[in-house]
């Protein structure tokens, strides 16, 4: 076992078996040890991320936690992965034991495409304006920036994609995919 482990192992040797109380001692502890316990860079774990661990249980040999990772919500999500981890002091190791999700923020509402798209496949049908499209030289269109509900940037990247897929299936075979074009 590398000696960096041994400062984590002797402070939880302090402690009982059950919950471990001190968070942010053992966060310290356990990011110097990080580094060399195998397998701990599963999951793109670094010890700089330990210090939002939560819920850290002790049974000896193993530490268990778990820990909110952020990568998701960058994009949009409205769920956190969480990473269950168990270090193993015996063997000196670190195992990724499964991700579960945990919801941040309300979700986006719930939209239909259909009702709006047959409303657009008609208009384009017919060559009318509409305030949810754009038209173009040589009688192209394309939906306008508002032609979904504002949301989360993957929520309305699906529902652009739903629309337009719903748009097409109206149209029927008078569809063209030249016709088409997304702005």
């Amino acid at each position: 076992m590398h000696p960096a482990i041994q400062p984590l192992t002797e402070y939880l040797g302090t402690l009982p078996a059950g919950p471990v109380e001190d968070v942010r001692g053992l966060a310290v502890y356990l990011a110097d040890a990080w580094p060399h316990l195998h397998g701990a860079s599963s999951g793109g774990m670094r010890a700089e991320k330990l210090y939002r661990l939560e819920s850290p249980e002790y049974a000896p040999p193993i530490l268990s936690f778990q820990i909110e990772r952020h990568g998701g919500t960058v994009m949009g999500s409205t769920r956190a992965e969480i990473q269950h981890w168990e270090v193993n002091l015996n063997t000196g190791s670190a195992e990724l034991i499964r991700n579960t999700r945990r919801q941040l923020h309300s979700m986006a509402t719930k939209w239909s495409a259909e009702s709006l798209a047959a409303e657009l496949a008609e208009a384009i049908r017919s060559g009318k304006d509409h305030a949810k499209l754009n038209w173009r030289k040589k009688g192209t269109v394309a939906l306008t920036g508002d032609s979904v509900p504002d949301g989360f940037k993957q929520t309305v990247a699906g529902r652009k994609k739903r629309l337009k897929a719903a748009i097409a299936k109206s149209l029927g075979d008078d569809w063209q995919e030249k016709v088409w074009r997304a702005p």
